[in-house]
């Protein structure tokens, strides 16, 4: 792979976030949640989301600290066998109890950490020794963390797009998505040389 012609782009949700229901919430805390500082604990996997709501009818949307999910006809523009390679996909459900068959929800397979400046934060978790990083500054990747995989999960919601994906996505006018561009990088530049994310 040519990371110098190899172009990445954080793939991102603009609009509402969506909640679980307060039930489900709870249950998947208990579960899956590290409460010390609410972080994620499960293995990778796909999850069915209970929405408190109908979806949002955005191409893309994110519930903060657990999955996206996504229209079918935003998924088909990239391929749907395609994004399947790359992520767990699960069903969405809304507040009557329906399952909504116009959206999936996805966890990556894959995953990348956006990097920032010095004044990123990370810290282990003291209660179950997990690692917490929130970039700030300039977002990034780093070179030696990427793979030929043309898609990435990540750890600020949405997914990370190569070139060829990005171009098959933007043929279309979409609402409320984003795509901003990631840089490659060889070193990083917040001062965490041995992250193991």
């Amino acid at each position: 792979m040519n990371l110098d012609r190899t172009v990445y782009y954080h793939v991102v949700h603009m609009g509402d976030r969506s909640d679980l229901t307060r039930e489900y919430e709870r249950a998947f805390r208990d579960r899956w949640m590290c409460t010390k500082y609410w972080h994620f604990l499960g293995e990778p996997s796909a999850i069915d989301l209970y929405l408190d709501h109908e979806p949002h009818n955005t191409p893309l949307n994110t519930v903060p600290l657990v999955a996206g999910y996504a229209r079918i006809d935003f998924l088909q523009t990239i391929g749907i066998d395609l994004f399947r390679e790359h992520f767990y996909i699960g069903r969405v459900v809304n507040d009557k109890g329906v399952t909504c068959d116009d959206f999936v929800s996805f966890r990556g397979k894959h995953w990348l950490l956006i990097r920032g400046n010095e004044r990123s934060t990370y810290r282990r978790c003291e209660a179950c020794g997990g690692h917490l990083y929130f970039p700030i500054g300039d977002h990034y990747l780093l070179a030696d963390r990427l793979t030929d995989a043309p898609l990435y999960g990540c750890n600020l919601g949405g997914f990370i797009a190569d070139e060829e994906v990005y171009k098959r996505i933007t043929n279309r006018k979409w609402e409320l998505v984003e795509f901003v561009e990631l840089p490659v990088l060889d070193k990083p530049q917040d001062g965490h040389d041995d992250l193991p994310l």
